[in-house]
């Protein structure tokens, strides 16, 4: 338990600057090259107000959402992000048991730092798996089967790291996972809770990939420059038709991270997904994209309802979800909340970003006066040059994804 507890994200994320060292915060924190896209964000949500509904009755807030069929009690799910056992040992299982209590999904990264028959066995029925493009089609196909057997429902597909963003921060502080500590050695003196934990439980290999922590003995100097491996892995002529082939292959839901533009939008919708992560990887890939929200009233106009839409990015108040919401997502995902709650506090600290944006999101809507979210739509606020006319969600006969 803290000794205070956190009443916003924003505090979150000052606990978690606290207790890391400065290269891992700004791993965590940091974007892109001018970080114009990371920035963008935020700010897009700030450009919007809210004009509520009197004379409501609120007494009764529903907060239920449908992702692929499947009910929700938050519209609040967890996006994946790989390598955060060196953020804390609880690493990516974190998620995965916050969102088993609260009835919502976490996407399990397949860059993690437990290999996804590590998270099933902690936490049963463990949500949805984050597949890249890793190689050819045996190599992703096979952890497919793997995700299948270990009991994940759902697969979701990242198709924008065919590189690495140049991450100045990173190459400025010369991070590397595993940490050498070695470099900015007084960064890591002052924080030996942190370094305790890392020696001790040695969460920083792709588990998924090799399955062992280096030795002890050289792990302290050792650097394997994970990030890294883990784009060198990744298949740089991933085409549509492995889509199609994917689709194939999984029976469950499938979501894709990371198709930005219409035009993939559809095209994606045509091979057969069943959700959409709106957003830009976190500002942390190709600086100079817009917002996800930016983006959603277009994709939501052209998509029509035929795949849900989770706007992935930049959420940090309730009035973000209901913003997110009100212009065409069924639900959000959050990524550097969970991974901020995690520094903080580990499972409760991550339980603490969901149930801050919960209570949040809840009293948002009463004042508001919407009484569910599906009352949500665009009648409640009021847009600065986004496209905002009340939206359907109905769908559309899907067609065959065709070749270019």
């Amino acid at each position: 338990m803290f000794m205070s507890e956190p009443i916003n994200i924003a505090a979150l994320r000052e606990r978690a600057r606290a207790r890391l060292p400065r290269p891992l915060f700004e791993f965590v924190d940091g974007g892109a090259e001018d970080e114009v896209t990371l920035n963008a964000n935020r700010e897009s949500f700030r450009e919007l107000r809210v004009l509520p509904r009197l004379f409501t009755d609120v007494s009764e807030i529903d907060l239920s959402a449908t992702i692929a069929g499947r009910q929700l009690t938050v519209p609040i799910l967890f996006s994946p992000a790989g390598l955060v056992g060196v953020v804390h040992p609880a690493g990516e299982t974190a998620p995965a048991i916050v969102a088993r209590r609260h009835g919502t999904l976490a996407i399990v990264s397949g860059h993690g730092t437990y290999s996804l028959e590590e998270v099933a066995q902690i936490q049963p029925s463990p949500g949805w798996f984050n597949i890249f493009p890793w190689g050819e089609r045996d190599r992703y196909g096979a952890m497919i089967d793997r995700a299948r057997s270990a009991g994940f429902t759902g697969l979701c597909l990242t198709v924008d790291t065919t590189v690495a963003g140049n991450r100045e921060r990173d190459i400025r502080n010369g991070w590397t996972a595993p940490p050498r500590l070695g470099s900015h050695l007084h960064e890591y003196a002052i924080h030996p809770r942190w370094v305790v934990n890392l020696m001790r439980h040695r969460r920083c290999t792709l588990r998924n990939f090799a399955p062992q922590p280096p030795p002890l003995r050289s792990f302290a100097r050792r650097a394997s420059h994970a990030a890294a491996s883990t784009i060198d892995l990744i298949s740089r002529s991933f085409s549509w038709e492995d889509l199609e082939w994917i689709r194939a292959q999984w029976e469950g839901p499938l979501a894709l991270k990371g198709a930005f533009s219409v035009r993939d939008a559809i095209r994606a919708a045509e091979c057969g997904i069943d959700v959409l992560l709106v957003g830009n990887h976190g500002g942390r890939q190709l600086d100079g994209l817009p917002s996800g929200l930016e983006q959603l009233a277009l994709l939501r106009d052209a998509l029509q309802g035929r795949v849900d839409l989770i706007l992935d990015g930049g959420v940090r108040r309730g009035l973000d979800i209901v913003k997110a919401i009100c212009i065409g997502a069924s639900a959000v995902s959050i990524g550097r909340a969970w991974v901020y709650g995690l520094a903080a506090g580990g499972v409760s600290g991550v339980e603490q970003a969901l149930t801050i944006l919960e209570r949040e999101l809840r009293t948002v809507m009463a004042l508001l006066g919407a009484r569910s979210i599906r009352e949500l739509d665009a009648s409640f606020l009021l847009g600065a040059g986004l496209q905002l006319e009340p939206h359907s969600r109905r769908p559309l006969q899907a067609s065959r994804c065709d070749s270019p």
